[in-house]
């Protein structure tokens, strides 16, 4: 009796390794049907699902953010901000932005900070890197920001390194 029932879960073992063996390709087509939006749970007529599905079509989606950063030690002239001002208007002329950047200085006047955001990218990272690098060469200022620390052209090291952080490329701040 006891010969069977070890024999009954050597049995019982093999069957579920059979099943599993048969069942483990299945399962990585389940991420491909599989719907986890949660407009998909909404009624076809609700604003939400049409707001989604009109995303869906639009270009981009996702939007690539930078900061650009005018500064001088001793404060900025007029004519900094002039250039500033001027060289944002390029980025804004040539690129497609997600609102026209508007100037933050700082309390101390040293400072002047703008906000640029684009979805022309969108979740290509090629186009990315090639949005960054543009707006790098038409500022004379420093570009830091998501997309600039997300592009292959700056790598954060990690703060555990014993090691000084590499320098980032020219014209950006990591």
């Amino acid at each position: 009796m006891e010969g069977r029932k070890r024999t009954i879960g050597w049995g019982v073992l093999a069957l579920w390794v059979i099943v599993m063996a048969l069942a483990a390709p299945l399962a990585g087509k389940l991420a491909d049907v599989q719907r986890d939006r949660a407009v998909d749970h909404l009624p076809a007529s609700a604003g939400s699902t049409r707001v989604a599905h009109i995303m869906e079509r639009m270009p981009g989606g996702d939007s690539t953010d930078l900061v650009l950063v005018h500064h001088r030690d001793g404060g900025l002239t007029s004519a900094d901000k002039a250039t500033a001002a001027r060289e944002v208007r390029r980025v804004a002329a040539e690129h497609p932005l997600t609102a026209p950047p508007q100037a933050v200085p700082s309390e101390d006047g040293t400072t002047l900070l703008y906000a640029v955001s684009s979805t022309e990218p969108g979740t290509d990272e090629t186009a990315r890197d090639a949005f960054v690098h543009d707006v790098r060469a038409t500022v004379s200022g420093e570009v830091g920001g998501p997309a600039v620390l997300a592009s292959s052209g700056c790598t954060p090291s990690p703060s555990s390194s014993p090691a000084p952080p590499p320098s980032p490329p020219s014209g950006s701040v990591c």
